[in-house]
């Protein structure tokens, strides 16, 4: 059908080429950990999408690595934060700190698409 093919070109985008994702299968909770996460893919082969295009594992490993690394950052310092959302007066002395966390959070994510570039 056309809405088949159309889903499928909006998917592929530009390159051509179909996307996945590399984040946790299911969303982080507070209390979350990250070395309990589930991913979307495999760390231990590169994905099917990027087979044959002159991606190593060690590569791939590599980027995994940095994405779970900053994971691994990012969410005990929103875990410390959560309690004192659910205090009403508490919101307004957190904002800050939300803040900071936040600008870390875009940061980190943009050394890291750096880096791979």
């Amino acid at each position: 059908s056309s809405k088949s093919i159309f889903q499928r070109k909006f998917k592929e985008g530009r390159s051509g080429m179909s996307s996945f994702d590399l984040k946790p299968e299911s969303r982080l909770g507070y209390g979350s950990q990250v070395n309990a996460t589930v991913w979307t893919v495999p760390r231990d082969r590169v994905p099917l999408l990027l087979e044959g295009r002159g991606l190593s594992l060690s590569v791939w490993q590599a980027t995994f690595d940095a994405v779970y690394g900053h994971y691994a950052y990012i969410l005990p310092a929103v875990n410390q934060l959560v309690p004192f959302m659910l205090i009403p007066c508490c919101i307004c002395c957190m904002f800050p700190k939300m803040m900071q966390l936040n600008k870390e959070n875009h940061d980190r994510w943009m050394q890291l698409v750096e880096k791979q570039a």
